[in-house]
């Protein structure tokens, strides 16, 4: 199914941005009379037939589908920056396709490079959305620093796990992933993991420290083995 996101809605009629006009009426070959499958970026997937096509493509809303292939889990990845920017942008686009509801990158003690192109990633997100057919946009956040950003997170009603190398307790697949059913946190840190201050603090603002195996994981590696997990859990496929 091609999918596009809507730029603007109001009332019965919805309108795409310039870029998706031209994607939509100059590559596919729509045309006025026709209709398309647009998504709002919320959760609804809406039919509508093109009205206009100048100077950007107006829709009238013929159907609506709420909560069309949204995520059944609310699941946060918080992870820390890393050196090389193109594997951070993949691992932003791999957690929107297996169901990540919002990313939220950090700072922490080891992290060694700190910049970071929010409209980039949101064009990834955007992008991966529509390829993967969600009708939600994944939320991602400016950069925060670990300490600041873990002192604000409710200690009730959510799971929180953080994972450390140096941990003690493994992640036990068939008693935590198929019984956990809260809104899920999971904590992953940079090259060189969290120290252990950082994990300290994690711990006493209620996040379980869990080890992966004996194998040492890359960061982005160990973000979406946890995120499949939560996938799997909640049978959301």
């Amino acid at each position: 199914m091609q999918l596009f996101l809507a730029d603007k809605i109001a009332g019965y009629n919805l309108w795409l941005s310039d870029e998706d006009t031209k994607h939509c009426i100059r590559v596919l070959r729509y045309k006025q009379g026709d209709t398309i499958n647009v998504i709002d970026g919320c959760g609804s997937l809406f039919l509508a037939r093109i009205l206009e096509v100048f100077p950007v493509v107006k829709g009238e809303i013929l159907s609506t589908n709420s909560l069309w292939n949204v995520p059944k889990a609310n699941t946060t990845l918080a992870v820390a920056l890393l050196k090389h920017p193109d594997r951070y942008e993949w691992l932003i686009e791999k957690a929107v396709e297996l169901g990540v509801t919002e990313f939220q990158p950090l700072i922490t003690e080891r992290t060694e490079k700190t910049g970071f192109k929010k409209d980039r990633a949101d064009r990834i997100i955007r992008s991966a959305t529509l390829q993967c057919q969600r009708s939600d946009l994944m939320k991602i956040s400016e950069p925060a620093s670990f300490l600041s950003w873990i002192q604000e997170i409710p200690n009730y009603g959510i799971s929180k796990y953080m994972a450390w190398c140096k941990a003690d307790e493994f992640f036990n697949l068939s008693e935590v992933v198929q019984t956990d059913l809260n809104p899920w946190i999971i904590l992953v840190g940079p090259e060189g993991d969290f120290t252990e201050k950082e994990a300290l603090i994690a711990k006493n603002n209620g996040f379980q420290l869990i080890g992966l195996g004996t194998r040492i994981l890359r960061t982005e590696t160990a973000a979406m083995y946890l995120a499949s997990l939560r996938l799997q859990s909640m049978h959301d496929f």
